[in-house]
């Protein structure tokens, strides 16, 4: 498979972000960013990341994918909520 240019990732990845819906796109944003400040070791950073994870999980309509990412998140907090 041929490799994609940057042209073609935008494209497809806009493609995806308007299959999700306007809901889809927010969570998704706010799961990355969640995401990378856990990811960034720094303990008041891990901290938003879990506040940010904890109002996903208020949602219904979360997907699985971040629903599960979310848990991933907090199992990691202080209180190790699962």
């Amino acid at each position: 498979m041929p490799k994609q240019t940057a042209r073609q990732k935008r494209e497809a990845r806009n493609t995806q972000l308007r299959a999700l819906g306007s809901f889809g796109a927010s969570s998704q944003g706010s799961f990355r960013e969640a995401f990378q400040l856990f990811l960034s070791g720094d303990e008041g950073q891990r901290i938003k990341a879990e506040g940010i994870a904890f109002e996903l999980l208020r949602f219904p309509e979360l997907g699985d994918l971040h629903r599960a990412g979310c848990h991933i998140i907090c199992a990691h907090g202080i209180e190790d909520y699962v």
